[in-house]
């Protein structure tokens, strides 16, 4: 069982907002997909305004924490990495494609951006301002994003491999599918040089993705997201 607070009312970076829509996401997905997600137990908002999410999760450990480790052998972590691949392709991915809104936002009806967007068209972390609306398109082109499928949100059944749950759906909502890049394939060292480097090989990577997305990776009006809204950080 985890419980999640959202920490100081009207601080940090949509905390409110970001729980509730994670409570929202997992739910919807629940409800509409077979995509193992935890189950939600309890949801509450006190006086002074601090909300917190009880979810239940079974046994496992994250993907990180099983490829970092030394419990898995040089032949049994790639076998690993396989399933996950195999799991994304096969069961995620076409599952949430078809989850589609001419809405691009979260559930609520609310718009903000995964970590990875230009902090430019975020507010000030001490503001307590709110997500913007979210944004109208003629027709359904935006799929259902989870929007950080990174390693640490993969918990694993370390014995069979087996993709337990999928963790963290605070960011999740109607995206462009150019939103849903595989973290899963990198490592927090990645991260780090990524941030640290930023012509280096992940900026590559994820600008070769979205040269292969093509029209799917563009906003309304055909203004590339990544330009218009996110720095490859």
């Amino acid at each position: 069982m985890i419980t999640r607070y959202d920490g100081e009312p009207g601080l940090g970076y949509y905390n409110l907002n970001r729980l509730q829509n994670e409570r929202d996401a997992m739910t919807f997905v629940a409800h509409n997909t077979s995509i193992p997600v935890p189950r939600v137990l309890d949801w509450s908002v006190d006086d002074d305004g601090t909300a917190s999410l009880t979810m239940e999760t079974g046994e496992g450990r994250t993907l990180e924490e099983l490829l970092d480790g030394d419990d898995l052998t040089q032949e049994e972590k790639p076998l690993l990495m396989r399933n996950v691949e195999s799991f994304m392709d096969d069961i995620v991915f076409p599952q949430l494609a078809t989850l589609r809104s001419a809405t691009m936002g979260q559930l609520a009806g609310e718009l903000f951006f995964p970590p990875r967007c230009d902090r430019t068209h975020m507010p000030s972390h001490a503001n307590g301002a709110m997500a913007e609306p979210a944004k109208q398109a003629s027709v359904e082109r935006y799929n259902f994003c989870h929007n950080d499928l990174a390693r640490g949100n993969i918990v694993i059944h370390s014995d069979s491999f087996e993709v337990k749950y999928i963790l963290d759906w605070e960011y999740a909502g109607f995206f462009p599918p150019g939103f849903e890049f595989p973290y899963w394939r990198y490592s927090l060292q990645d991260y780090r040089e990524w941030d640290n480097d930023p012509s280096g090989t992940m900026m590559a990577s994820r600008r070769a993705f979205l040269a292969r997305e093509g029209e799917h990776a563009l906003l309304p009006g055909g203004r590339c997201y990544t330009d218009d809204y996110c720095s490859q950080r």
